[in-house]
């Protein structure tokens, strides 16, 4: 598709009509179909100081917003169609791993539903403060989808 000066987001934004008319089989049409699109939106980050313990736990929440998801091969017992994804926070230097969870999302045995689900990591404040990088420092949150490979997203967000 690249000698085509298309990418695969484009054509995940095509029509049916636009897609059959790049000349590709039916069979990777079908494929690029299956393919989920996926965002996280409204991204918040916090952090709490217990002043007992004197440890600093920082919290970030944002919404898994999952627009479509056709991957009819992985339907569970009620025929729905269901995603699977692995979130992570890390930091910029020394790549540590602050915090990790998997989710599941189900599309409900509809082709072109929009699902959101609210995500929740806690981790360790100081760590990804010491090793944020410059400018009062940030983390960097990343979504990856188990089922399509190189489909992830990566954002940066600041600790401010």
């Amino acid at each position: 598709m690249k000698k085509r000066g298309t990418s695969l987001k484009d054509v995940l934004a095509m029509t049916g009509k636009e897609m059959s008319s790049l000349g590709l089989s039916a069979r990777a049409l079908s494929e690029i179909k299956a393919v989920p699109i996926f965002t996280a939106e409204k991204i918040n980050i916090s952090f709490k100081s217990n002043k007992a313990s004197g440890k600093n736990t920082g919290t970030i929440k944002f919404d898994l917003k999952l627009v479509k998801c056709n991957l009819g091969r992985q339907t569970d017992k009620r025929g729905a169609n269901e995603c699977s994804f692995v979130v992570a926070v890390g930091t910029p230097q020394n790549g540590f791993l602050l915090s990790q969870k998997s989710v599941m999302m189900s599309a409900r045995g509809q082709k072109d539903t929009t699902t959101s689900r609210p995500i929740e990591l806690t981790f360790d404040w100081t760590l990804a403060n010491s090793c944020g990088g410059a400018n009062s420092g940030h983390v960097i949150l990343r979504v990856l989808s188990t089922g399509v490979k190189g489909m992830d997203m990566e954002y940066l967000v600041p600790l401010t």
